[in-house]
């Protein structure tokens, strides 16, 4: 049994195709800008057309600048979606009725990646289709899903938690 039961895991949107939309959103917005600046009428009014092009480049680098932390350790879980979440939202083990691993399909069950809701509950999800689903005790309150790209350490962190007694985890 691991001693130092810690998992700890960022994740950041770098999927290729993510990329490629938003480069082609700002090159679109740039050739617009160019061209309305070449007309002598417009010129006069260019600072608004600066917020347009603006505006894409500012969802560029927020699209870049976030990012999913995760971390398990024996007195919860807690989680951040960076820049949106300056403080990372905690949750007690107390709280918890149980936890597992699982696939899930982000399109189908959540609407994409990101901050999802959906009819699986909420997900906070980057890339991929595996994450940990938690359920809590208070049953009115919806079940959260935080995706991961290492199932495989934050399985193993949640069974040596298990073992001890202080969770409930199982693999459905």
């Amino acid at each position: 049994m691991n001693m130092n039961p810690d998992f700890f895991e960022i994740q950041k949107f770098t999927q290729t195709w993510v990329l490629a939309i938003l480069i082609l959103v700002v090159l679109l917005m740039a050739r617009f800008v160019f061209r309305l600046l070449k007309d002598e009428k417009i010129r006069k009014i260019n600072p608004l057309f600066f917020l347009i092009f603006l505006i894409p480049l500012a969802a560029v680098f927020l699209t870049f600048s976030m990012r999913l932390e995760t971390r398990i350790d024996r007195s919860g879980i807690s989680y951040r979606f960076y820049p949106l979440h300056m403080k990372a939202a905690r949750i007690d083990w107390g709280t918890i009725d149980s936890v597992y691993i699982r696939e899930y399909n982000p399109s189908k069950e959540y609407g994409g990646w990101g901050i999802r809701d959906g009819k699986s509950g909420r997900a906070y999800n980057v890339s991929g289709n595996t994450g940990l689903q938690i359920i809590f005790k208070d049953k009115d309150k919806e079940r959260l899903l935080i995706g991961t790209i290492k199932p495989a350490e934050m399985k193993k962190v949640l069974e040596d938690l298990s073992s001890t007694g202080q969770i409930r985890c199982y693999y459905p």
